[in-house]
């Protein structure tokens, strides 16, 4: 068995930077989560984890998608992931490509970010940074060029990871626990297909452990 799951490892490889705050809203709101109105990002995911990651945002983040198709390998055992995770208010659904399963949880974070955000004059630009600091993500002042964009590399875990930014929020690359995960397009026009972004009706409710 692999001590640690692809899911754990994604988790803990994708949720720095403003990916991590922008995962939940309410779409009948005016909250504006993310300084961006809609995107769609590819990644190429590579190091002991290979495959490719896309990411959709529209209603300034309110919905949220990410379609993961990943191989991972350690210790000689190779473990596939193939989900689409939608995140529409306090919500997390997460669908099995493989099975069709699909389960629901609660994001326990929810009301603090809307919260904070609320608290800042609904900027979530200042609630991004104010994040990034207080997971000790510090800017470097290293520039990249990435998929046509610009961005700041943002250091933190003690300097195992690195996280690339652009100025409106956008993360283009990430590097941590032996992987690294780097846009190759980016389209700001629209956060791609409706269907990408639809509920499954029979979800699974589960709860995450340490929550009411």
């Amino acid at each position: 068995m692999i001590p640690l799951s692809s899911k754990s490892l994604n988790t803990a490889l994708f949720g720095i930077g403003l990916a991590v705050i922008v995962g939940c809203a309410d779409a009948e709101s005016d909250l504006r989560l993310h300084p961006v109105e809609h995107y769609r990002i590819q990644y190429e995911q590579t190091g002991m984890m290979t495959g490719t990651v896309e990411r959709g945002c529209r209603n300034w983040c309110a919905e949220q998608v990410e379609i993961t198709d990943t191989t991972m390998s350690m210790m000689g055992i190779t473990q596939k992931t193939r989900t689409r995770a939608v995140t529409v208010r306090d919500k997390i659904y997460n669908i099995n490509l493989e099975n069709g399963k699909a389960t629901v949880t609660t994001n326990p974070m929810y009301d603090m970010i809307v919260q904070q955000i609320e608290n800042s004059g609904n900027d979530p630009k200042q609630v991004g940074e104010a994040w990034l600091n207080a997971m000790g993500f510090s800017s470097t002042g290293n520039e990249r060029t990435i998929a046509g964009e610009t961005c700041i590399d943002y250091s933190g875990m003690g300097g195992v990871a690195t996280s690339c930014m652009t100025e409106d929020g956008l993360m283009l690359r990430t590097e941590a626990m032996g992987m690294v995960q780097t846009a190759t397009a980016v389209d700001r026009s629209g956060g791609g297909s409706s269907a990408d972004y639809e509920i499954p009706a029979d979800a699974q409710s589960i709860q995450i452990p340490g929550t009411n």
